[in-house]
C-alpha cells in the first residue's frame, strides 16, 4: 500500500470444487515481517483450514517462505 496509508495487504483465496474463486481471509498488516505472516498464517490454519494438504501459493517475500517452511 503507498501514499498516506502504510502497511501490507494480506489477501487469502480458496478455490472450490467448481472452480470458482472465494475470498477467505483480507487484512491489512504492518509489513511482510516473519511475525505478522507467522500470525497470519497460523490463525488462517487454526480458524479456517484446518485439515491437511493444504496448498499455499504467495510471492516470494522471505518472510512468507520462513514461516512456511517451519
Amino acid at each position: 500500500m503507498y501514499s498516506k496509508y502504510k502497511g501490507t495487504l494480506f489477501v487469502a483465496v480458496a478455490q472450490d470444487d467448481k472452480n470458482k474463486i472465494l475470498p477467505m481471509v483480507s487484512d491489512v498488516v504492518e509489513g511482510e515481517t516473519t511475525k505478522a505472516c507467522l500470525f497470519r498464517l497460523t490463525n488462517l490454519k487454526r480458524r479456517v483450514t484446518p485439515q491437511h494438504d493444504i496448498c499455499l501459493i504467495s510471492g516470494k517475500h522471505n518472510s512468507i517462505k520462513s514461516v512456511y517452511l517451519r
